[in-house]
């Protein structure tokens, strides 16, 4: 019996939104129609569509008008749709989320997966940190439904916004037959958007002081072009795979031989200080022990379970240094990769999505 018709609303690539995904999966298995619209990055995904989602053209690549004119899109889509509740990805959305809410009368949840003012993007902007606080205060009081990613998060969001956000946390199904870490290959591996803020010209400058490692970039973003000048600048081709972006299914195969996966934040950002990224469980899932930055979520996690190594700073001598603790004690190594294996037990989709659904299903209370 279906329970509702959803639409699920993101300004960049669904299909490589892992947590849009999963939620997505999880209300169409539970009787919801479910239904996800995001941004057309190019030609080739006019040529394959896929079932279940729309890519919608802007006319601009990026800044304020294409917020704005992408969200007059999405405003216009949904009301054709004729949907039961519109689901706004983070606060770039929420424009188009809240105009439903009140003039189509639909049921909105706001799933904020940062604190988009908070971002590095908008650290020295003031003016455009003010336009988007209003907005995301505004569809937070709005929205029948408000989600985030981390405990931590959903405080600070409930505090500047005055409403309450529920945690759904971005845990991967489970994933039992991976190989594990392997010290042995010296890699160090990153999976992820290359954004500003998030370790990536420290992990290749941290090269320069560890011979004979490698270092693996999964993804693609802002800073891809300054990256690979920085590898050539540094004479590091042979050392820096850059491997582009995959799609969802190929990440455990993209792991498979990797030492550490890296997950450097810098502090200064709030939405990057209590953020709990998809990566952390992606390796743990992957039995590949972390190199990480000592921030709240992530330190409650490792006393829970001590699948990686925290860095107490954002820098390249602590990224060295850590590498290093673990070439004199390779015992400890392979405890990390142990506690992966149990932790991924515990830290799975499949323990999560029962909250989601729990959530969803008092929309319509």
């Amino acid at each position: 019996m279906k329970k509702g018709k959803v639409l699920i609303t993101v300004t960049n690539n669904v299909v490589y939104d892992r947590r849009v995904n999963r939620i997505a999966t999880t209300l169409a298995h539970a009787g919801y129609e479910v239904h996800c619209v995001g941004r057309l990055m190019n030609a080739k995904e006019e040529v394959h569509p896929t079932p279940g989602i729309t890519r919608i053209k802007s006319l601009f690549r990026q800044g304020p008008w294409f917020y704005f004119w992408f969200n007059i899109q999405l405003y216009f889509f949904a009301r054709k749709f004729g949907h039961d509740i519109h689901v706004s990805v983070d606060t770039d959305t929420l424009l188009a989320g809240i105009g439903m809410a009140f003039l189509g009368r639909k049921k909105l949840v706001y799933d904020s997966h940062e604190w988009f003012e908070r971002t590095p993007e908008l650290l020295h902007s003031p003016i455009k940190r003010w336009i988007w606080r209003r907005l995301a205060r505004r569809g937070a009081q709005q929205a029948s439904l408000r989600m985030t990613v981390s405990y931590t998060l959903a405080q600070a969001l409930q505090k500047s916004y005055g409403a309450p956000f529920q945690v759904v946390r971005n845990l991967p199904m489970y994933h039992s037959s991976g190989p594990g870490g392997t010290f042995a290959s010296k890699t160090i591996v990153y999976l992820g958007v290359l954004n500003a803020g998030r370790g990536l010209e420290i992990a290749i400058d941290a090269l320069l002081e560890l011979p004979g490692y490698q270092l693996k970039l999964i993804g693609e973003g802002d800073l891809s072009a300054a990256l690979r000048s920085q590898v050539h600048a540094r004479g590091l081709e042979d050392r820096v795979h850059l491997a582009g972006q995959v799609l969802p299914e190929q990440i455990s195969g993209e792991l498979v031989g990797a030492s550490f996966g890296l997950l450097l934040l810098d502090p200064a950002s709030d939405s990057y200080r209590l953020s709990l990224a998809n990566k952390f469980f992606d390796y743990v899932q992957n039995g590949v022990p972390l190199l990480c930055s000592s921030l709240p979520e992530y330190r409650n996690l490792m006393a829970c379970h001590p699948v990686g190594l925290l860095l107490e700073s954002y820098t390249v001598d602590a990224l060295v240094s850590a590498i290093k603790i673990i070439e004199q004690d390779t015992a400890r190594y392979l405890e990390m990769v142990d506690a992966c294996r149990v932790a991924a037990t515990e830290w799975c989709w499949e323990a999560e999505a029962p909250k989601l659904l729990k959530l969803f299903e008092g929309i319509k209370e």
